[in-house]
């Protein structure tokens, strides 16, 4: 109420300028950045979420993103982040980040296709998952007859 009063006032004074975000989606993303590394994750969150909403093709806003919320144990935020940055940009960083939230969330099927699609940067990591390659496929074949309603 006292904020619509003071904006009365400054009408009946002249004309007032607004301005709704001085930043443009870079400068947004390098404040999240910043804030990122100072562990100020809630104001990191807010800024990657406004760079994205004003450049919703800012690959790096969504990695940066889902790193964060996987950090903070989201992994379901986390992997849609993700998803979103792979869509924008196929690189090995963003499938290694993705495979591990897979793994996280306990899909070891996708975490290991993720592993196979990028650069893989723990080798015995991926050699753990990989002994689980025949399970995964024969996951697979199940789900596709499953869905087609026979067994």
């Amino acid at each position: 109420m006292i904020f619509l009063a003071l904006i009365l006032l400054l009408t009946a004074c002249g004309p007032v300028l607004i301005v709704k975000d001085p930043l443009s989606a870079e400068e947004s993303f390098q404040l999240g950045y910043i804030y990122h590394l100072e562990s100020n994750h809630k104001s990191a969150i807010y800024h990657y979420k406004r760079s994205i909403k004003k450049n919703p093709k800012h690959w790096q806003a969504y990695y940066n993103l889902g790193t964060l919320y996987a950090t903070l144990g989201d992994f379901e935020s986390a992997k849609k982040a993700l998803n979103r940055a792979l869509e924008l940009n196929d690189s090995p960083s963003i499938r290694n980040n993705l495979a591990y939230t897979h793994l996280m969330l306990g899909d070891i099927c996708e975490a290991l296709w993720h592993f196979q699609m990028g650069n893989i940067q723990n080798q015995e990591l991926f050699r753990a998952l990989k002994q689980h390659e025949e399970l995964c496929l024969h996951w697979k074949s199940w789900e596709r007859t499953d869905s087609r309603g026979a067994f």
